[in-house]
Formats: C-alpha cells, sequence, structure tokens
C-alpha cells in the first residue's frame, strides 16, 4: 500500500457494495482503504445483470422483501451522490424504471401469479394482472403464447458494470485509496478487538475497524467469528444475446420453474440468465446450463432464437445461511462491521445499505431499527464456538 499510515476503516471488497462502503464513510470524513483480493469490480459486480427488481425478485413477505423495496425507493439519491462525484448522472448509469413482467404460459403459472399478485396488493404495492392483450402492449417481445403476465412497475434497472466502475471512481475522488491484488487472508485481533488484517502474502495492514465486503469470499478469511456454511458462493450463468430493446423495455421473467429473465442492458444486448448452483468456486460454465438457460430465454420471447449468441458470464453470488444479507457490526469481535450475504439482491440492497451502516462503523449512530433482521449475531459463533446470538 502506498500510504503505511493507519486508516480508520480497511473496507475488504471491491465491489459495488465495498465500494459504496468507502465512499460513504469517506464523505462522513474517515481515512479509508479498498483492499480487492483480485480486479476491484470484476466478480459478481461485473457479471450481475442489474435488476433492481423488488418485486420480482423476492418471491415472498419478510423481511428481506422489506429491505428491497425501501432500497428501491432510495436508489435514485443513492445514484445521485454517485453521480455528484463522476461525470454524467442516474440516467449515464444505466439507470431506467423499466418495471418487471412476469409472464405465465399455462394455468397454474397464471394461478401463481393471482396469488403473488394477491398479497402484493393486500400490503398497498402495485402489481397489476396482465391479459395477452395487455402483455402484447407493454412487453411485446413476449412469447405470443403467453395465458398471462404479472406487471410490477416500480422495478427499475441499472448497469451493474457502469455502476461499479462509476461507485470506485467516485470513492477514489473523496480521497479513498483503493488497492487490488491484495487478498486478506486473516483478521488481525486483540483482546478481542479487530486492529487490522493480514495479507496473503504476509504484510500486516493496521485499522481502528473494517469493513466485510468481500462477497462470496466473506466467510473464508481467517479469525472470523462465523462458521464456513455462514457465507457461501453460489455460482450463477447467464448468456449474453445482441438484442437492442426500447429503452423502456421491461424486464421478463418466465412464471416457471427456476428463475429465468431477459435483462435488456444499454450496449444493446439482452442479459439471459439464471442459474444457482452451489459447487464452491467452480467457475466453468456446463453446456447443459447454457442450453437451459438459451431455452428459458426463447421461451420467454416471440423472437430470441434467432438472436446472435454473444457468450456466457460466470460469477459468484455470496448467499447466507438463512438467506438473509449480514448487515452491521460484529457481536464477537470489537471494531469488525459486516456487509455480505447479499444473495440475489446484491446490486438493488447493497449500495443503500452501505450509507446505512456508514455512521453505524464510525461509531455515530446504533444500528437502524430496520437493518436489525440482518444483525451478524445470529450466525455468529463465540470465542468457545458456540452461537454468539445464544451465548
Amino acid at each position: 500500500m502506498s500510504d503505511s499510515t493507519p486508516k480508520d476503516v480497511l473496507v475488504v471488497g471491491g465491489g459495488l457494495v465495498g465500494a459504496c462502503a468507502a465512499l460513504a464513510l469517506a464523505e462522513r470524513g474517515a481515512r479509508v482503504s479498498v483492499l480487492d483480493r483480485g480486479v476491484p469490480g470484476h466478480e459478481a459486480s461485473q457479471v450481475a445483470a442489474g435488476m433492481l427488481a423488488a418485486q420480482a425478485e423476492v418471491p415472498e413477505p419478510g423481511p428481506g422483501f422489506d429491505l428491497a423495496l425501501s432500497c428501491l425507493s432510495r436508489y435514485p439519491a443513492v445514484l445521485e451522490r454517485l453521480a455528484a462525484h463522476v461525470e454524467g448522472g442516474p440516467a449515464d448509469l444505466g439507470f431506467v424504471r423499466s418495471g418487471s413482467v412476469l409472464v405465465a404460459r399455462d394455468e397454474a403459472g397464471a394461478e401463481a401469479l393471482g396469488r403473488r399478485g394477491a398479497w402484493h396488493r393486500a400490503l398497498g404495492i402495485e402489481a397489476r394482472e396482465l391479459t395477452p392483450a395487455d402483455l402484447r402492449q407493454i412487453a411485446p417481445e413476449a412469447a405470443p403464447e403467453a395465458l398471462s403476465g404479472l406487471h410490477f412497475p416500480a422495478d427499475a434497472r441499472v448497469s451493474a458494470p457502469v455502476l461499479t466502475a462509476a461507485a470506485l471512481a467516485a470513492a477514489r475522488s473523496a480521497g479513498v485509496e483503493v488497492t487490488s491484488m491484495a487478498p486478506v487472508a486473516g483478521l488481525s485481533t486483540r483482546e478481542g478487538r479487530v486492529v487490522g488484517v493480514r495479507l496473503a502474502d504476509g504484510e500486516r495492514i493496521a485499522a481502528e475497524r473494517v469493513l466485510l465486503a468481500a462477497g462470496a469470499w466473506s466467510a473464508g478469511i481467517g479469525s472470523l467469528p462465523l462458521a464456513k456454511d455462514s457465507v457461501v458462493p453460489c455460482r450463477g450463468l447467464v448468456a449474453v444475446l445482441q438484442w437492442r430493446l426500447p429503452p423502456s423495455s421491461p424486464v421478463l421473467y418466465s412464471a416457471h420453474g427456476p428463475v429465468r429473465y431477459l435483462c435488456p442492458q444499454p450496449d444493446g444486448t439482452v442479459v439471459a440468465g439464471g442459474t444457482a448452483d452451489f459447487v464452491g468456486f467452480r467457475r466453468e460454465a456446463p453446456a447443459g446450463q447454457v442450453a437451459e438457460v438459451l431455452a428459458g430465454a426463447t421461451a420467454l420471447t416471440a423472437t430470441g432464437a434467432g438472436r446472435p449468441f454473444h457468450g456466457v458470464r460466470v460469477g459468484f453470488r455470496p448467499f447466507s445461511r438463512d438467506d438473509l444479507p449480514l448487515l452491521g457490526p460484529s457481536s464477537v469481535l470489537e471494531g469488525l462491521f459486516y456487509a455480505t450475504g447479499h444473495g440475489r439482491t446484491g446490486i438493488l440492497c447493497g449500495p443503500p445499505t452501505a450509507w446505512d451502516l456508514a455512521p453505524v462503523v464510525l461509531g455515530e449512530a446504533p444500528l437502524p431499527e430496520a437493518l436489525r433482521p440482518f444483525d451478524p449475531a445470529r450466525l455468529e459463533r463465540s470465542p468457545r464456538g458456540g452461537d454468539a446470538a445464544g451465548a
């Protein structure tokens, strides 16, 4: 690292979540460094399709849905904060309030969409059931045999790679030191407190606080009070098709089987996904899964089969043991904080909650009530090996 002076906060992980957290901390006057195991912004943040789909991505009510909905409502403010540090505005970050449309091709799918729309409306959230004629108007690219649809107009999308690059640039402009190829092997601790980190090459870096935002690699860092299965990698595969759709085109989801979607991108491509495999860090793209994703894309649309195929991208989402993110201070090690385990909602929930956590990390405020369901204490272990929450 170019500056050996101890930092106020070391952020472990240079993806979108880590970059936004570093910026939020720097805006409050903290001296911050980001350490990334590889090239910042080139893991899950680079592969993500960019859906900001609080309603389409979270299938049932509960804390995860509440958090996603809150983050979606605050996303424009996040984009404005990023844009204040870089050239361009929110539109240049690929933000489009495009909505999401779930598509059913049979009666069972239509009934499932009806139930899903009903609980949204019971909560006072807009969810419009679509006839085939409605579908042709809102999503003309949808397959003509579609029987019905469910429209979530509040959902949006963003260019995840562009947004991540902007977040890293904004953090640097705010004085954050970003270091690549700096894998963190473990925490440095003293008398129950974090005092820095130890890199894989043995170098030790001192800091008053450490914020863990290492995504799928989080639980592999030594000296953490987390079991290895607390946060695990989930391999996701997406296919990229050349397909220039109107900018306002919604993200299409299938109501059948595993999650399948088509998400337009600002560069004239469409990202088709998605898969979810708990196979560790195996990065290969099995031919059968590529075929399944492409078949899902063509089943959703009238013309998908004729679109040029540009290849596949593979990344690793961080899934927690209970499918909820870890957000807030450690209950075991003073000075350790978490912003990881976001699962499918990292692009949506990572940036807004980064600003929520900044005053918590700096000791200026307690964990907000809205983040209490995601308190890391529920998954931590005491120094004796038990669960911290029950100790």
